[in-house]
């Protein structure tokens, strides 16, 4: 059942899982996870056109000289590199797809829940954020609790993923038990 569970919160078949163990991803898999990183990009870009086009246009009709100062030049090019610094992850991410390669990692999961708070002066308060992992062996995947609930304790994975956004792709249980140096010392007693 969780084993069904993960193949379709994570979006992979059996094909797509053959790829992975060869350690390349599937040409549906690129395509799908190019969508998924692209689309966020896209909100991104729309949000900021939406944002400054008419700020834009309200600042230069009136003060065209203030143009040719170049001081909106400099703004413009501020939120430019904001816009590359605010995306480079997903840029990051989309190279890693095009590259098709794969990471491979084996163990017990082990969930893991972060929690920040940071100030929020909308609310006039703190906000408290849990953010959710699944640990498999040293490395560690941010994941949706739904994710999350899909591992199984005490069953042995081997986990397929972005090397470099450590972006899970696809993840499988194993009918080999773990050797017992890989058991946390917590779970034994």
């Amino acid at each position: 059942m969780s084993e069904k569970r993960l193949n379709q919160l994570l979006n992979f078949n059996d094909q797509d899982l053959e790829n992975n163990r060869q350690g390349m991803l599937s040409e549906a898999q690129q395509q799908r996870l190019r969508n998924r990183f692209l689309r966020g990009k896209r909100t991104l870009q729309i949000a900021i056109i939406l944002t400054f086009v008419p700020l834009i246009l309200l600042a230069v009709l009136p003060q065209f000289p203030l143009i040719c100062s170049g001081y909106l030049g400099g703004v413009l090019f501020f939120w430019v590199v904001i816009y590359r610094l605010l995306r480079w992850d997903e840029n990051r991410a989309l190279i890693e797809v095009n590259e098709g390669y794969v990471g491979i990692v084996e163990g017990l999961p082990r969930r893991v829940h972060e929690r920040t708070t940071r100030w929020d002066p909308d609310a006039r308060g703190s906000q408290t954020h849990v953010q959710q992992y699944v640990m498999i062996g040293n490395t560690k995947f941010a994941v949706p609790r739904r994710v999350q609930e899909s591992f199984q304790e005490y069953t042995h994975y081997r986990v397929y993923y972005l090397p470099e956004s450590y972006v899970i792709v696809a993840a499988e249980a194993l009918d080999t038990p773990p050797a017992f140096d890989a058991i946390p010392f917590d779970r034994l007693w």
